[in-house]
């Protein structure tokens, strides 16, 4: 039941990121002029406008809950093997999470790259969030 329980507040914190990053990211996207179309309401413009802003958020909440399961999927055994919470385990987790969503056509050093700079990050949040704790 710990595990499960885990699995979901590392896929649901992820998930909670993505949030973040589509609030951060979409006020690059939509801040362009907006066409004002008078022939309609403004209920009906506002209700467009923001429902491609809720797509965006959406599709950038289920990417980072997607990414966030796949870390727990795979940093869970780790440490069931190794007996404990480490750093090695979170970098090899986070670096083999992106792989497994990189596109498969991707060259094999492009994989390795990918591994290194999201194992590294994943890697640094985590020793970051469990420091002092890894003893």
């Amino acid at each position: 039941m710990k595990t499960v329980l885990k699995v979901v507040i590392i896929t649901g914190a992820s998930a909670g990121f993505g949030m973040f990053m589509g609030l951060l990211m979409s006020s690059f996207e939509y801040n362009q002029l907006q066409a004002i179309d008078h022939n309609r309401s403004t209920k009906s413009q506002l209700k467009q406008q923001f429902y491609g802003y809720g797509r965006f958020m959406k599709k950038q909440a289920t990417g980072f809950a997607k990414f966030g399961l796949y870390i727990s999927l795979i940093e869970i055994p780790i440490e069931m093997v190794v007996g404990k919470l480490n750093a090695p385990a979170m970098f090899v987790s986070g670096g083999l999470a992106a792989v497994f969503l990189s596109h498969g056509g991707s060259s094999l050093g492009s994989k390795f790259f990918t591994f290194l700079s999201s194992g590294s990050f994943i890697g640094a949040i985590g020793l970051y969030m469990n420091k002092g704790s890894d003893k």
